[in-house]
């Protein structure tokens, strides 16, 4: 892309992680996941934030829409807390 196709592309995309209490974007607010732990709390919140984003930026990249990938995000960062340590993920 030039740098003329660039500066008359004036779209940005802006996403604001806001703990439990869900996440923001430059269309709308995203409310948080519900946590699966017994009394709705966060077990281990350490690295959340980190699997929000990661998952956001997948799928981003991949084609999903901003509302499809704020959804994503927020339940992957919830899951992290709902663990102790490390969730038990699996491909399978």
């Amino acid at each position: 892309m030039s740098e003329s196709e660039n500066t008359e592309n004036n779209e940005f995309e802006m996403i604001i992680r806001d703990g439990g209490n869900g996440c923001f974007t430059n269309e709308m607010k995203m409310p948080a996941a519900t946590l699966r732990t017994i009394d709705k709390a966060p077990v281990n919140p350490t690295g959340a934030g980190n699997a929000f984003s990661a998952a956001y930026v997948v799928c981003r990249g991949t084609g999903s829409s901003v509302k499809e990938a704020a959804s994503i995000a927020t339940a992957v960062g919830a899951v992290v807390c709902e663990y102790e340590h490390l969730p038990p993920w699996s491909l399978e």
